[in-house]
């Protein structure tokens, strides 16, 4: 059958004729004389390199196009981590003042997670990664251990007695003039005549409320403990020193406690030595809280506006303290009543770090 007009068509195969006339039919012997194949292929074959050789230059581009977009997306996300991580910091850089010295301290532990955003990439003093959720677990520890302890100091109050007999000048409450004595004529003076109904009576109620006073120290060491864990996991070790001075102070309220039971059993006798050994344990309690309390200001100041109120009464019990070491009758009951709002204000700080450090 003929082939379509501009077509040859040579042993079985149909071609566009060169000339692009009248179709004529040759055979694959004739494709020499009429020369119309040979001219043909030649450009169709240079057609299709040409062709082939734009495919893969296209693609070529495409694979750049595609590499350059993905690093530009990779790009694109490293830079919005350091955004995020800036404004992490801005908002947090009262925690994050040791980042560099940190960082530029070689095989510190931890800054293989500096670059995760679930957590601060600004590791605190000594080592310790940041870690808000242990810090929630502590402070919602503290939270519980001072609700127990007001309400065991609650208890205390109703046992211990709230009048005696003439007190040492400066002092309006017994028991802390009990601690701080110094002299047997202060004891016999302020527990009444010897044999008398009222010093039989002060002195079982002195005992009893000494005798509670075991797991008081404990609360109010565990207290000060969980927050300076808390403190710790978000500022740094340092601030576990408090937890170990409040452990001490309980140590020595304990040993107190000893002295004091001594001297009331000894009522009207000799008591000199436990008198003694008293003043020497009831000062070093004293002291100690007040350092562990004090400890905890610099925390306390950048933080909250009511941490800030906190930590403010925290470093003055530790002035305080210092001043009533120096002057008993002066700044004593002042001391003891800022120890007791400072461990109030502790508790409420307890609360607003638990419901933050949780968020």
């Amino acid at each position: 059958m003929g082939a379509p007009a501009g077509w040859v068509a040579g042993n079985g195969a149909v071609v566009p004729d060169a000339a692009g006339g009248a179709g004529a039919s040759a055979s694959a012997d004739g494709l020499e004389a009429g020369g119309a194949w040979d001219g043909a292929a030649p450009g169709a074959a240079g057609a299709g390199a040409g062709c082939c050789a734009s495919a893969v230059a296209a693609a070529e581009v495409a694979a750049a196009r595609t590499a350059s977009d993905e690093r530009f997306r990779i790009a694109d996300i490293e830079v919005l981590r350091y955004v995020i991580g800036a404004r992490h910091y801005l908002r947090n850089r009262d925690e994050h003042a040791s980042f560099m010295s940190h960082m530029l301290r070689p095989g510190c532990p931890g800054t293989h997670e500096r670059d995760r955003l679930d957590e601060s990439p600004y590791p605190r003093p000594w080592s310790m990664p940041p870690n808000s959720s242990t810090a929630h677990r502590w402070f919602r520890v503290a939270r519980w251990l001072g609700a127990a302890l007001l309400a065991w100091s609650a208890v205390m109050l109703t046992v211990l007695p709230r009048t005696m007999g003439p007190l040492p000048a400066g002092f309006r409450t017994p028991i802390l003039a009990f601690e701080l004595a110094r002299t047997p004529d202060e004891v016999e003076t302020m527990f009444g005549p010897p044999g008398s109904a009222d010093r039989a009576s002060w002195v079982r109620a002195m005992d009893l409320g000494n005798t509670l006073d075991f797991v008081f120290m404990v609360l109010y060491a565990a207290q000060l403990a969980a927050l300076a864990a808390g403190f710790a996991r978000l500022r740094g070790r340092v601030f576990l020193v408090s937890g170990g001075l409040a452990i001490a102070g309980a140590l020595c309220d304990a040993a107190e406690n000893v002295q004091l039971f001594a001297i009331t059993r000894s009522l009207g006798g000799d008591y000199a030595m436990p008198l003694g050994r008293l003043r020497v344990f009831t000062w070093l309690k004293w002291e100690l809280l007040a350092l562990a309390i004090a400890w905890l200001a610099a925390p306390l100041s950048r933080g909250s506006a009511t941490e800030k109120v906190v930590g403010l009464m925290s470093a003055a019990v530790g002035v305080l303290g210092a001043m009533a070491y120096l002057d008993r009758a002066g700044f004593a009951e002042t001391f003891a009543l800022f120890v007791s709002m400072a461990f109030i204000g502790l508790w409420i700080v307890a609360f607003q770090r638990s419901a933050r450090e949780a968020t």
